[in-house]
């Protein structure tokens, strides 16, 4: 995937940044916001023909939809989500 852009948005009535993703048969967006007091847990899901996961660290929540059936997006999940976890000391 390729970044194709960004851009503020609102989800719900949070504001977010929202990364555009695309390749030849695909499009993902990453939404992601500082956790605050509410971060996110753990998920996976399908809606319509989008998949969704989301999850969060200490420095964001993070919500990747994608428009395609790549699997190899839940190791581009896990890989992120492993090179974002906090450092415990």
């Amino acid at each position: 995937y390729e970044l194709a852009g960004g851009r503020a948005a609102l989800l719900g009535k949070r504001p977010v940044v929202a990364l555009v993703y695309k390749q030849a048969d695909g499009m993902l967006i990453i939404y992601c916001w500082p956790p605050d007091q509410d971060p996110v847990g753990y998920s996976q899901r399908s809606v319509d023909d989008l998949r969704v996961y989301v999850w969060a660290n200490s420095q964001c929540n993070y919500i990747l939809v994608e428009r395609s059936d790549d699997p190899k997006i839940r190791q581009f999940v896990d890989s992120f989500q492993d090179q974002t976890a906090p450092v415990s000391y």
